[in-house]
């Protein structure tokens, strides 16, 4: 059995495993400069690592490069969700579309249905339009320009649809 016919390499003692660079992977220098020297190829265990470290080289490579493309991509997304939030996420008009939550629509269409002889309907369709465009403009009549919504809505006659 000891019969070493140079095809593989001899058998590690109990001593190489401990150590870090195992001898029977890394030739020696001496076998170095034999390579260099010689137009013979590579050898099978030689060849072998050294395209396992390409081999890991690309994938930490291509990993690094998936993990920094991903972290800008995710950076763009909290900028741009924060530039269109405004002024720290308020927003700049407080009377314009979006800036009534469905709760509050009650208590800002009973402000402009206030000084009305109609009060019911009044309140009917300010809350119908409330809770469609999520905004009511100020005051007690007019000022439907800063909800665009509320003031484009019209009825089949071509009323407006919003007090």
């Amino acid at each position: 059995m000891s019969d070493n016919t140079g095809l593989f390499p001899p058998p590690p003692s109990s001593s190489s495993y401990l150590s870090l660079k195992p001898s029977y992977l890394f030739p020696t220098q001496k076998s170095r400069e034999e390579i260099a020297n010689s137009n013979s190829p590579l050898p099978l265990n030689l060849l072998l690592l050294l395209l396992f470290h390409l081999a890991m080289a690309m994938a930490m490579a291509k990993f690094a490069a998936i993990l920094i493309l991903s972290l800008i991509a995710l950076s763009m997304f909290e900028t741009t969700v924060m530039a269109g939030n405004g002024r720290g996420g308020r927003n700049r008009n407080p009377y314009g579309p979006g800036s009534v939550n469905i709760y509050q629509c009650p208590s800002r269409c009973a402000t402009r249905c206030g000084r009305t002889q109609y009060h019911k309907p009044c309140m009917f369709f300010c809350q119908k339009c409330c809770r469609k465009c999520l905004c009511v403009p100020p005051g007690y009549y007019g000022n439907k320009g800063v909800c665009p919504c509320y003031n484009n809505w019209k009825t089949k006659e071509g009323g407006p649809k919003c007090p």
